[in-house]
């Protein structure tokens, strides 16, 4: 019963205000002095993550510095180091983020507000931010969108820049196409290496880019808001990862409940306010747990489909985060997205109510 109170107090919480968790390592099975024999997630304030982690890293907090192995790195957070860090591939999302690190074995993925990037990558490097800078090799192609980007180094394959100031500085090379937008403000270096330059116009050259990278970073909170609520829930009601078959039945059962208190507690709550107005307290209270319900919906849903589709990964953490991920990538996609996220919402909805049901009645058999 405390460690069900403790994780409601901690949704509230994440859904309210900004959590800073204490240093944890959770989600691992094998823990040792030197290293973690596991796929690992570290939630924190302040994060120095140093021990080897066999497997794949997640790493969350306020303020992180990462110089660990892992074979792929997932990091969030406000600033964030990436010093010598192993890794295949690197996944960073945060305020100020500075990657150094020689260790890199693959591709980059990278968004941001002020964005350094120090170290060579072998392959390709995506990065979308306010201010970026790349100033060492990338193996292939460099595709940014932000305002300003800084090209120091050399771009072994083409270079996509939409930006609105461009500087190609001495010494920077890039051996394939640069494009860039036609109104754009650029500096290229006499010293500069550019084989092939391209104009393009932007599709959405009328839209707000300030709205836009608001959308985009509420979209990624949404996220990140999500993810560490239902790692919380994973820990502290001991959810264990099992493998499921998709079950018809139970997913009909689900989607109509949920498509009934979707579509019954509006409706409830204006019949209340119209008769008792807004004296009666109980309308208002069942219209916040409705929001939070909604809110909290595809993390059910994301653990359910992630036991049923993911078996071929043990970790519950690891099948939860995948299919998080999944839904809202799902969602970028026109029309098939909103039809998907639609069903998420339907089937989480109908789970949570289907918990909070079996805990009153259990309560009540109790009595």
């Amino acid at each position: 019963m405390k460690k069900k109170i403790l994780f409601l107090v901690a949704v509230i919480a994440l859904v309210l205000i900004p959590v800073k968790a204490e240093d944890s390592l959770i989600a691992t099975y094998h823990n040792d002095n030197d290293k973690v024999n596991a796929s690992a997630i570290q939630l924190g304030d302040n994060l120095k993550v140093d021990k080897d982690i066999d497997g794949i890293g997640l790493i969350m907090g306020n303020s992180i510095s990462v110089s660990n192995k892992q074979d792929y790195l997932f990091a969030l957070g406000n600033t964030i180091n990436i010093n010598d860090a192993a890794t295949k591939d690197l996944f960073v999302a945060g305020n100020s983020i500075t990657v150094d690190s020689k260790n890199i074995e693959r591709d980059a993925y990278v968004a941001g507000n002020m964005i350094s990037i120090n170290s060579k990558i072998p392959r390709d490097l995506f990065v979308a931010g306010n201010s970026v800078t790349v100033s060492d090799e990338v193996g292939g192609a460099l595709k940014v969108a932000c305002d300003t980007v800084t090209v120091k180094g050399k771009i072994n394959g083409d270079a996509y820049l939409d930006s609105e100031n461009i500087v190609i500085e001495d010494g920077a090379e890039v051996t394939g196409k640069l494009s860039y937008p036609e109104d754009a403000k650029i500096t290229i270096s006499k010293e500069a290496k550019v084989n092939e330059k391209v104009k393009f116009v932007r599709e959405d050259e009328g839209k707000n880019k300030s709205e836009l990278m608001t959308t985009v970073f509420d979209r990624f909170m949404a996220f990140v808001n999500l993810l560490i609520i239902g790692v919380l829930a994973i820990y502290f009601l001991k959810i264990k990862s099992k493998d499921e078959k998709l079950d018809s039945k139970y997913i009909t059962k689900n989607m109509v409940r949920g498509l009934l208190v979707l579509l019954l507690v509006p409706m409830l709550f204006f019949v209340l306010l119209f008769f008792y107005g807004a004296t009666i307290g109980l309308d208002f209270v069942m219209l916040a747990l409705y929001i939070i319900m909604i809110y909290l919906s595809a993390i059910p849903a994301a653990i359910y489909l992630g036991n049923t589709l993911l078996k071929g990964i043990n970790n519950i953490y690891l099948r939860f985060i995948i299919m998080l991920f999944i839904f809202y990538a799902v969602r970028f996609i026109p029309v098939l997205g909103g039809i998907c996220t639609a069903i998420i919402l339907v089937l989480g909805l109908g789970m949570l109510t289907y918990a909070l049901q079996d805990t009153f009645i259990k309560k009540e058999a109790k009595k």
